[in-house]
């Protein structure tokens, strides 16, 4: 679990890279990162199952193991998303994603800790939750600043399908075609 963890915090070294430039070679890095870490906690799953005793109780492991796995999952799934729906960044995604890598940080501490020092382990586990919590305030910052603006601009919102979508996100269909009508957009007029 302790390389699961390295390649979270590498993968979020990489998402911060990302929000931070713009840059495809991080987006890149995040996706391939994510890959790697995938066959790291496949492998930890085998010997896992191969094994008779474990340092502790197995279904601890597999849900660490897998909580550290969403970290990249979500670090990947956001890149994608970013890239897709043509978001662009900001100093809240900035934000968020350096408190992402904060916390990170303090999980590779914690598995790192966990077998010799648990006591430790559980102090850097309370401070990546603390750092998740600080994410989950800066995401309703931007929220309630997206709402803002949008409201400065007009009271009036409309549902619209990606077919209607104004010029500026004509790079969300480089394909040309009328996109499916599931996926529905808010926007102003």
């Amino acid at each position: 679990m302790i390389e699961q963890a390295e390649f979270a915090v590498k993968g979020l070294d990489e998402l911060v890279a990302y929000t931070r430039d713009g840059d495809e070679a991080a987006a890149d890095a995040v996706r391939r990162i994510e890959k790697e870490a995938d066959e790291v906690r496949r492998i930890l799953v085998d010997e896992l199952n191969r094994t008779f005793v474990t340092p502790m109780d197995r279904r601890d492991i597999f849900a660490l193991s897998r909580a550290i796995d969403d970290i990249l999952d979500y670090a990947y799934s956001t890149v994608d998303e970013m890239s897709v729906l043509c978001v662009t960044t900001n100093s809240y995604l900035q934000r968020m994603t350096s408190l992402l890598r904060d916390a990170a940080e303090e999980v590779h501490l914690a598995m790192q800790r966990l077998k010799d020092h648990p006591g430790v382990a559980t102090d850097h586990a309370q401070r990546a939750k603390a750092l998740e919590n600080r994410v989950e305030s800066v995401y309703r910052e931007a929220l309630a600043a997206l709402f803002r603006a949008r409201r400065s601009r007009s009271a009036s919102w409309r549902c619209s399908a990606a077919r209607d979508l104004p010029p500026p996100f004509e790079c969300c269909r480089p394909w040309r075609l009328r996109p499916p009508t599931l996926l529905v957009t808010l926007w102003s007029r």
